[in-house]
């Protein structure tokens, strides 16, 4: 009880009045010391994805904390599975139409039609002499020995940090003095640029 009063006078020192419980219950003891202590909550149900038990919390919490002053919203879900069929109609449903949804289980939404691929001439804005077609970038995907480099988590991690710098060129330089990088470096040339198809300047 003390930590938790600790705690709560924390919240008020960095001048905050507010925090949501997340998906973690909470102990009774912490909302009767926000109640004292004028801390607002809001109250998030301890169900991650919304599966098969999200209901039976959603219910138990609601029961449980709506006589706390404190407790000023509710969050109904955690990381909701929103990408599945029947999510839709599970988190979208009124109260008014829930009975009507009991009695007839909603159908899935169609799923959309698959549309045709861009065409690939055109995806360069500013293409140069040194751009690769994109059907070429497209065979890397099938090169085996590309595939056993990124196996390497190294690998996998210098191609991170080249995506994600401001100035790549510098730091491909560095990298291009370890091995790993350089076979990597060859198996994506040999698909691109194949022996024998080096380009005549």
């Amino acid at each position: 009880m003390h930590e938790d009063s600790d705690n709560l006078n924390l919240i008020r020192c960095t001048c905050a009045n507010a925090f949501r419980t997340s998906h973690y219950p909470y102990a009774e003891e912490i909302y009767q010391l926000a109640d004292e202590q004028g801390v607002m909550i809001i109250d998030e149900c301890p169900s991650v994805n919304a599966n098969s038990t999200h209901k039976q919390l959603l219910t138990e919490l609601v029961r449980r904390d709506k006589n706390h002053p404190s407790v000023v919203m509710w969050s109904v879900a955690n990381e909701p599975a929103t990408q599945e069929d029947q999510s839709d109609c599970y988190f979208n449903c009124s109260v008014a139409c829930c009975k009507q949804h009991k009695a007839l289980p909603c159908t899935a939404p169609p799923k959309p039609q698959p549309t045709e691929p861009l065409e690939t001439k055109d995806q360069y804005e500013f293409p140069t002499e040194d751009t690769v077609p994109l059907e070429k970038l497209k065979l890397l995907e099938k090169s085996e020995e590309l595939k056993q480099c990124l196996a390497n988590p190294h690998v996998r991690e210098i191609l991170k940090v080249l995506d994600s710098a401001l100035r790549p060129d510098s730091l491909i330089q560095e990298y291009m003095q370890e091995p790993i990088f350089t076979e990597f470096v060859d198996a994506c040339l040999k698909v691109v640029q194949p022996p024998g198809e080096a380009e005549v300047r």
